[in-house]
């Protein structure tokens, strides 16, 4: 009589990739969205009993690693919406991480010579399509945080002359390429600079008195507003 094979199931790894798939947080992160109980969420994932047990003694919220009970903790999951976006975003990785990767490492030998490189033009043809936002004159919020004992003036709010001024690497500008980054409000600008510790921090409202046209390449935007640009704009 032949022997019946075992099926293995999917190992705790996939399991809570899988999970982290469907759930973005859990109550104590997501309060207000938090509406669906984690087991009724997971069983979408189709586990068998030992599975689900496995997962469940290692499944943590993907937003604040808070440790889920399966049984009695609330979770928040993607809206319909977002889990078109997700996808697309896992379409563009299978179409365009090799490439990126590849471009990433060319830029590591010839740093200014992106426009040479094919994807270096694509992500340019890509800009070009990107909207334009009008930042409204009035009150934003710059800070700056002190080494010790220093202090600030208002000229040191001003965007820094990369002339005089040792300007790093940044998000959104070359290293010795000016940039001036401004919030909304006095404590997003706090959070981006000191995150989640503590300290002293000097902020400053800067005044905007001329209405700016700025590129906007909020990636939500992009992907609710203009589905058919390029997805080279988010890397």
């Amino acid at each position: 009589m032949a022997r019946a094979r075992r099926r293995r199931g999917r190992n705790t790894r996939t399991l809570a990739h899988l999970a982290a798939s469907v759930i973005i947080g859990c109550e104590y992160c997501t309060e207000f969205r938090a509406d669906e109980y984690c087991d009724d969420v997971l069983v979408r994932l189709k586990m068998t009993e030992a599975e689900s047990s496995r997962l469940g003694r290692h499944l943590f919220c993907p937003n604040c690693e808070y440790h889920l009970d399966v049984h009695y903790d609330l979770v928040a999951t993607l809206t319909d919406e977002e889990i078109k976006v997700r996808r697309r975003r896992e379409a563009w990785s299978r179409k365009y991480e090799k490439r990126f990767r590849a471009f990433h490492q060319f830029l590591l030998k010839h740093q200014t010579l992106a426009g040479f490189h094919a994807i270096g033009q694509q992500l340019s043809r890509a800009i070009n399509l990107a909207p334009v936002a009008t930042v409204e004159n009035g009150s934003w919020f710059r800070a700056r945080v002190p080494r010790r004992g220093e202090s600030f003036g208002p000229r040191d709010f001003l965007p820094p002359d990369p002339t005089t001024v040792d300007v790093s690497v940044g998000r959104y500008n070359h290293a010795g390429q000016s940039a001036f980054y401004l919030a909304d409000s006095q404590k997003t600008t706090a959070v981006e600079r000191l995150g989640n510790e503590q300290g002293e921090i000097w902020i400053a409202e800067v005044t905007i008195l001329k209405k700016l046209r700025v590129l906007d390449i909020r990636t939500m935007r992009l992907a609710e507003e203009y589905p058919d640009l390029p997805w080279c704009l988010l890397a």
